[in-house]
């Protein structure tokens, strides 16, 4: 592809995309209704409505699921100059959700194009105009594509272009929590804004203080979320904290929320003019972290991962 020719995101998002079955009601009888989704894929299409150049980095499948995917990226201004149409079946999710709207998740990626990224998918090196990388979640642990993923981080963060990771941690792909609590520690070192749950963070590390760990990720001068549902958030930024509630809403579901509240987070970062690293020092961290509490609590509203446009949070 001769890049020269097309449009360069502004922010590249690198993972997986997949497609969410949630547990509906059809005609009186139980089903499912698939929906666009995957972490990565999600914050791309947040990114994009929120009025923020997004590209997507990633393997899409040419079966009828994966062109759902396809054009849904398409419909919402994603950028696909990096996406790749691979033959594998697309992965699915089967998601429960309980009384509260709390998703639980039933993951099919055996065999997918969701874990199945090359390292020919990606730009090397990366173009001029991607400012930012993001990545996390399933498509940083599933080999053959996890070392793509990871790789891309590592390449962006010597570039000198922000990155920005959210592990989304999803511990059924995880075989050796040791290792991947080393794995997780490097892709923080890597990156410039890091947002994590606490349930991501007890999960990893269930002795340790999730509130700790950020304080000592952003020690070393990065920006740390640290989410926790209903509880708000707590950003950390060197030596400054800020405790942000979270917003009261009616909960229809919860898929997708954490993503949302990712792309407001950049959204709001690059709309401040400071997603350069030397920019994430000046940065108003309180006002872009309240911003993206405002994304997830709209996106709670909505079935399936739905994250609103700019204009619907006037």
């Amino acid at each position: 592809m001769d890049v020269s020719e097309v449009r360069m995101a502004e922010i590249l998002v690198c993972g997986e995309a997949l497609v969410d079955l949630t547990a509906a009601r059809c005609e009186g009888e139980r089903g499912f209704v698939p929906r666009p989704g995957g972490s990565p894929f999600n914050v791309a299409i947040g990114l994009a409505r929120l009025g923020t150049a997004a590209g997507f980095c990633g393997r899409v499948s040419t079966d009828p699921f994966g062109r759902l995917l396809r054009r849904t990226l398409e419909a919402d201004g994603v950028g696909t100059e990096w996406l790749s149409i691979a033959d594998e079946p697309s992965p699915l999710a089967f998601v429960h959700l309980d009384a509260a709207g709390q998703a639980e998740y039933a993951f099919h990626f055996a065999g997918s194009a969701g874990a199945s990224l090359r390292s020919s998918d990606v730009p090397q090196p990366l173009p001029d105009g991607v400012t930012a990388v993001h990545v996390g979640s399933i498509a940083l642990v599933l080999e053959p594509g996890a070392a793509v993923v990871a790789d891309l981080l590592a390449k962006a963060h010597r570039q000198g272009r922000v990155t920005s990771l959210d592990p989304n941690v999803r511990g059924r792909f995880i075989g050796d929590r040791a290792a991947y609590a080393s794995s997780l520690e490097q892709w923080v070192a890597q990156s410039s804004v890091v947002k994590a749950s606490t349930e991501d963070l007890a999960w990893v590390w269930p002795d340790e203080d999730p509130a700790a760990l950020a304080r000592r990720w952003a020690a070393g001068g990065r920006l740390v979320v640290l989410t926790d549902g209903a509880r708000g958030a707590l950003a950390v930024r060197g030596d400054e904290r800020h405790e942000i509630a979270a917003r009261a809403t009616s909960v229809i579901d919860t898929v997708g929320a954490g993503d949302a509240f990712t792309s407001g987070l950049l959204a709001a970062l690059d709309a401040q003019g400071c997603l350069t690293p030397e920019g994430l020092e000046q940065a108003d961290v309180r006002a872009a972290v309240s911003f993206a509490a405002s994304v997830a609590a709209m996106t709670c509203t909505r079935a399936g991962a739905d994250p609103p446009h700019r204009d619907e949070l006037r």
